[in-house]
This record gives structure tokens, C-alpha cells and sequence, in this order.
């Protein structure tokens, strides 16, 4: 908005028929600024890949809402710099915090891991060993609470942890979905090739910071500039007018001045490079999260992907995160050097129009990201062995009916039945995602060993004296769901899905049938519901 309505932009708008560059590069700003929301959400990555996984509706919430998170936070860092508009952007940053914390709390991880490498390059070093210290101080307090709530002699054995998880992807396939922001087809490889000279000049920003030195006419127009490129504008005001205003300000505000309004080009060369490494270092730690959840096992792997889960559901939503911001601070980059022709930043728009457009049509992965969205939407048979399908609704509302809301039934979730707790408020007792040893951990892991005994006793005087009003039941719906393949301890549940088990115990007196859900469709062969004999 400052670049087309200001004077100067009017006065070149004059000469336009003299040179049309010299109209069209005042409109970068304004013409970058249309084309980076579509291309934010080019990728399948988000939303659709947010909505395909259940899961991910709250965390999706959370990451839509994190670019503001992120936006106060380089504001709040620029204020410490130039010690202006301080409260402003500390009132905005802890409200931006604490929307995206209330959306989904483990949206802190993502935050910390994009900002980091920020705060290691804009504040002073007492700064950031103040950040860190809090940083360890958190990490400390949450290791002492996890190990006085959840015992495990695995916590400093970290190879250990995640040990059923097992790679969907080789590393190369990981990074090719990295790089082309989870695109498909030939617009995949269109931006894998933007992405990678937006690499190059980042590097080359890093290197040889002075080739992209802005003009300081422009500092104040051209996105990406800072405050404080903004405020050494003010020393093309007349000397005497300068020492008047100086003279009047507070001793405070005239160090501040000094500090701010004789910026030399070597120093913003310095500001350049430092915004340059740690965009960098986001490009990677963003990449390295999303590799190591994917394609790599062991010590490290664990470790960088614990905090999301050990799998590629959310670092694969970050992606966007790590490939967009080295893609417009590149761009920003090659619109303020002053030494390049015009010529050379129209292409670099040109291009960046052309990847936003050509990404809205035939992205593959969006599109069938999309179409299993709509699926899951629609309760239908098409696909008889998905969570819920219309058979599966019926056989769930039959249960309801005869077990109550007070009996507990044990099942497999991964087949759909945890459907009858959120549509009919049944009392499910299923192992949970990531099995404990402790509190309710411990009744279900009872269960599943209980279960797998082929002791009557044993099973029925486990799973007995947790029900409301003293009957349990035992529901046979299927196998697991392949949506559902993702949850990396589904091996826990495969002990209900042990037909000679399950005969042996309606044999010998441990359960009875009560309802027999064999006719309804096709595929419900051997579905049915089971009383568990506790008088």
C-alpha cells in the first residue's frame, strides 16, 4: 500500500510511457502480496491434508492460526532491537500466543522450531541465553513431571521409544515431497526448481550480502524492509532540520536515533545475512522434522520427532512452513537489490504468478487429498472397510441398544467402533493410542493381556468389575481401517481380531453371542456382539 500511493510512485507513473518498467517495479509490492495466498495453500499439505486425518482438525485450527503467532513474534523482536512500540507488540504477541496455544497446546513445538532460528540471529547473546535457559527450565520441569505421572525405564534410552514404528517412505522420497511443498505432477517439479533458486539466493545473501543491497529510497517501500531501514530514510532530511529534531528529543530516544538513522550499507549487509541464516536454518529444521518422522529409525529420529508424534502426520503440515518463507524472502531479496535490472525482477515475479496459477490446476495430491475428505464426509458402503460406513452406523446404533451407556464393550477403535462413544455415548474400553503402564494405561493393557491369556477366569475377572452396572460385552466388527494404518502401536489391538479367540471363549461359557451381525452386509462375516458371562 505505501508503494503505490506514495508521491514518488506518482511522479513515475508519468514517465510510463517512457519506460514500463520503471511503472511495474513500484507495483511488486503490491502484485507479490496477491500472489503468495494462493500459493500458501497450493500445497495438499494444508488444509486438505489437516482435514484427511481426523486427528489433525485441532492441530490444523492451530497451525492456520500460527502465522500471526510468528508475524508478532518478528515484530516483538524488531521493538527489543529498536526500542519502539515495545507494549504494543508484547500485548499482540501473548494474544496471538494464546489463541494458537488454546487451539491445539503442541502447537508451542512448531513455534519454537520456526522462530529459534531468530532469535539466534536478531537478539544479543544475554538474550538468547536467557531464552534458552527458560527453554531448559521448561523442558526440565516437563521431563520431572512426565516421569512422576507415566513410570518407564525408557526415558534416557531413547532408541527405544517408538520402537514398532516402522518408515513409510525412503529418505529420498521424503525429501522430493519436501521440495516440491507436497505438489504433484509437473507443478511438483516447477516449484522443486523455484525452491531450489530460492536456495541459491539465500545462500548467495548469506555470502555476498552487499550484491543485494536495497536502494534507500526503496528501503521504506519494498516489502521485507525493516524499521530500522525505514528510519535511517529520515537522514535525507536537511542537516539543520536534523539537529533540530535531535536536539528535541529525550536523551533516550536520541541514542535510540543514533543507533537507527546512521546505518551504514555494511550494516545492512549484517541485518541481510542474519535474516538470511535463519530462514536457512527453518528451511532445514523444518525438513529435518518431516525426514526423520517419515523415512529414518533410531536414537536421533526419535528424539527430533517425539514432540510430534513419531509420524508424518504433522510434520507433514509444517512443510508449507519451512518452503514458503525461503521462497518470498528470496523474492523480497532479488525486488530491493539495487544493482539488479529490472528486467531480472520481473521474470522473478513472472514466475512466482505462474507457479501460484499452474498449482490451482491438476495438483494431483490435492485433489485426491480432497476427494478422501469428501469421502469420509459421506457414511455410505462404497468403501466397506473405512472407520464408518452405513452398515457399520446400524450395527453401532444396535449395539447402543442393547448394551446401554453403562456397560462396558471392548473392541478394536481402529474398525470403526469408537464411532459409538461420540454418536451414542457408549462406554468403549479400547487400549489407548500409545499404551502406558500407568493409570488407565494399565486397565487397558490388562485387557489386551487378559484377552490374549485364553483364560476365562482371567479375562472375565478383569474386564467384569469395570463396568457401571456390572454386564461387559465384547464387539467383533472387522479388521482395522486403512486410514487408520498411521497409529504406530495398532499392533495392540490384534489380539481382538483372533477368530480362534474368539470362538474359544463363546465355547467355553467366557461370552455368548447376543446379536450376530453376519447378514447385514457382505463383508460383516463373523461380526457380531458378545456378553461376557460376569455373574
Amino acid at each position: 500500500a505505501q508503494s503505490v500511493c506514495s508521491p514518488r510512485f506518482a511522479n513515475v507513473r508519468k514517465s510510463s510511457a517512457r519506460n514500463v518498467a520503471s511503472v511495474v517495479v513500484p507495483l511488486f509490492p503490491a502484485i507479490l502480496a496477491l500472489i503468495i495466498p494462493p500459493l500458501a495453500v497450493a500445497s495438499a499439505s494444508h488444509p486438505f491434508q489437516m482435514l484427511a486425518s481426523g486427528p489433525l482438525i485441532a492441530f490444523g485450527l492451530a497451525a492456520t492460526l500460527l502465522p500471526f503467532w510468528l508475524y508478532a513474534t518478528l515484530r516483538l523482536l524488531d521493538a527489543l532491537a529498536t526500542r519502539e512500540h515495545l507494549g504494543k507488540w508484547i500485548i499482540w504477541f501473548f494474544v496471538t500466543a494464546g489463541v494458537c496455544m488454546f487451539a491445539h497446546p503442541r502447537i508451542v513445538f512448531t513455534w519454537l522450531l520456526l522462530m529459534a532460528p531468530f532469535v539466534l540471529t536478531r537478539l544479543p547473546w544475554k538474550a538468547i541465553a536467557g531464552l534458552a535457559g527458560v527453554v531448559v527450565l521448561g523442558a526440565a520441569v516437563f521431563l520431572v513431571y512426565m516421569m512422576s505421572s507415566y513410570e518407564s525405564d525408557r526415558y534416557f534410552n531413547p532408541a527405544s521409544w517408538f520402537h514398532t514404528f516402522v518408515p513409510n517412505r525412503t529418505v529420498p522420497e521424503a525429501l522430493k515431497i519436501y521440495v516440491t511443498d507436497n505438489i504433484g505432477g509437473v507443478q511438483g517439479w516447477f516449484m522443486a526448481a523455484i525452491v531450489l533458486i530460492a536456495f541459491a539466493v539465500t545462500v548467495a545473501a548469506i555470502i555476498r550480502p552487499q550484491w543485494f543491497a536495497a536502494n534507500r529510497a526503496d528501503s521504506a517501500t519494498v516489502p521485507g524492509a525493516s524499521a530500522i531501514d525505514r528510519a535511517s530514510d529520515s537522514t535525507s532530511a536537511q542537516p539543520h532540520e536534523q539537529v533540530a529534531d535531535f536536539a528535541a528529543m529525550p536523551a533516550d530516544r536520541r541514542n535510540r536515533k543514533t543507533s537507527a538513522s546512521y546505518r551504514t550499507p555494511r550494516s545492512d549487509a549484517s541485518q541481510l545475512r542474519r535474516d538470511a541464516i535463519a530462514i536457512l536454518l527453518a528451511f532445514f529444521l523444518v525438513g529435518l522434522v518431516y525426514v526423520c518422522s517419515t523415512a529414518l529409525t533410531g536414537w536421533f529420529p526419535n528424539i527430533v520427532a517425539a514432540a510430534w508424534y513419531r509420524a508424518e502426520t504433522r510434520p507433514l503440515t509444517m512443510i508449507p512452513f519451512g518452503v514458503l518463507p525461503l521462497i518470498v524472502f528470496a523474492a523480497v531479496v532479488l525486488l530491493r537489490a539495487g544493482r539488479l535490472p529490472n528486467v531480472t525482477k520481473i521474470i522473478a515475479i513472472v514466475l512466482l504468478a505462474a507457479l501460484a496459477i499452474s498449482c490451482q490446476f491438476g495438483n494431483t495430491v490435492r485433489s485426491a487429498l480432497s476427494d478422501a475428505v469428501y469421502a469420509n464426509m459421506t457414511i455410505d458402503d462404497a468403501r466397506p472397510d473405512e472407520q464408518l460406513t452405513a452398515t457399520k452406523e446400524k450395527i453401532l446404533k444396535k449395539v447402543v441398544k442393547e448394551t446401554g451407556t453403562d456397560s462396558v464393550v471392548v473392541s478394536d477403535p481402529l474398525n470403526g467402533s469408537m464411532y459409538a462413544t461420540a454418536m451414542y455415548g457408549a462406554d468403549m474400553l479400547f487400549p489407548i493410542y500409545n499404551a502406558k503402564a500407568e493409570k488407565n494405561g494399565a486397565i487397558f493393557g490388562q485387557t489386551e493381556n487378559a484377552f490374549a491369556s485364553g483364560d476365562g477366569k482371567v479375562l472375565t475377572n478383569t474386564v467384569c468389575p469395570l463396568s457401571a452396572d456390572g454386564d461387559a460385552y465384547f464387539l467383533s466388527m472387522g479388521g482395522q481401517a486403512p486410514s487408520l494404518q498411521m497409529f504406530t502401536f495398532k499392533q495392540q489391538y490384534d489380539t481382538f481380531h483372533d477368530q480362534k479367540l474368539i470362538d474359544q471363549y463363546a465355547k467355553d461359557g467366557t461370552m455368548r453371542k447376543v446379536q450376530d451381525y453376519s447378514n447385514m452386509a457382505s463383508y460383516a462375516k463373523g461380526w457380531a456382539l458378545y456378553q461376557f458371562n460376569c455373574q
